[in-house]
């Protein structure tokens, strides 16, 4: 999830005093869904608010949120291609530092309660990614694609999404390692964005994207909660 939307829930838990302001981003259960909830809000408005504006008041027509029952093939294929970035690189990292690959999870509960961890899966693996692909693959691609080239919207949109995916990178010890550490999440993430993006950009439609994103994005969720 974006990091301003967990940062910004977290200042107003320490404000009420729900949380210890020296501990803000020690979310629980319940702020780590609303900081996830929050990020939902800009996602989903600027691509309505552009289409009502700028566009044909159309989802469908202004974005590509059209389904066609392939789209699931598409966008199973691309999560494998996902996962296999994901294993790729961090094999990488474990030749090159000897140690587990860093990752994000750490915005996640520890051993929460079946509730809270249903709660999280559909966040986290159903509303995020279809909040998050009408917003980078929707909007931003298409916006990018109309004022540049197809080229340069996909790396761009790709960046923009994985720079936006730092929130709850583990294991860092110091300043330097968060940085790397960081540094290696955005990259993956960016890998993800340029899939979901290149699937857009070869059917013209949401939904592959949407469906990869799920994908992985439930599989994180299933094996963090499994372990």
């Amino acid at each position: 999830m974006a990091f301003g939307g967990q940062m910004a829930v977290a200042v107003l838990l320490a404000l009420v005093g729900a949380v210890d302001p020296d501990d803000a981003l020690d979310l629980p259960a319940w702020g780590i869904l609303l900081s996830v909830a929050a990020g939902w809000v800009g996602f989903l408005g600027w691509p309505v608010l552009a289409s009502y504006v700028k566009g044909q008041r159309s989802l469908a027509r202004d974005f590509g949120l059209v389904f066609r029952p392939v789209d699931i093939g598409w966008g199973l294929l691309g999560g494998l291609a996902v996962l296999a970035i994901t294993v790729a690189l961090n094999v990488f990292w474990y030749v090159v530092s000897g140690d587990s690959a860093p990752d994000n999870s750490g915005f996640l509960p520890e051993s929460p309660s079946v509730l809270v961890g249903v709660s999280l899966f559909v966040a986290v693996a159903v509303v995020t990614p279809f909040a998050e692909e009408l917003f980078f693959r929707g909007l931003l691609l298409r916006s990018l694609e109309k004022r540049f080239n197809t080229t340069i919207a996909i790396v761009v949109s790709s960046v923009v999404f994985g720079s936006l995916h730092l929130a709850g990178v583990t294991s860092a010890t110091d300043l330097g390692e968060l940085a790397l550490h960081g540094l290696f999440i955005a990259v993956v993430i960016t890998g993800y964005g340029a899939v979901f993006a290149l699937l857009d950009v070869w059917t013209g439609r949401l939904w592959p994207s949407i469906i990869a994103h799920m994908a992985i994005n439930g599989i994180g969720v299933v094996t963090y909660l499994a372990t």
